[in-house]
């Protein structure tokens, strides 16, 4: 894992831990979580997937993260809008995919 200088993981790495999360919850292998984002850019989830989401990742960094109180509907209606706001809320900086190249 790398962190940034404040010592907070990097957006590359809490994109992996969401598709991670996201390939347990819906019991397939990572690869085809992998595929499917490589291929139309992002990946739709429902509410219920973006909860355990952001459960497992609570245990992985040690911390607790928004409630299910916090989450909108649109914080998780996506992978790449549930890793946006776990990087905000863990005190990151989101690169952007054209940041990135």
């Amino acid at each position: 894992m790398s962190t940034t200088a404040s010592g907070v993981p990097s957006s590359n790495d809490i994109r992996d831990w969401v598709v991670s999360g996201l390939a347990e919850v819906r019991g397939v292998d990572r690869s085809e979580v992998e595929q499917e984002l490589n291929s139309t850019g992002d990946i739709a989830m429902d509410s219920l997937e973006g909860i355990a989401i952001v459960a497992k990742i609570e245990g992985q960094v040690g911390r607790e993260l928004p409630g299910t109180e916090d989450l909108a509907p649109d914080h998780y209606t996506s992978a790449e809008s549930l890793t946006r706001l776990i990087t905000e809320k863990l005190g990151g900086q989101l690169q952007t995919k054209q940041d990135s190249h």
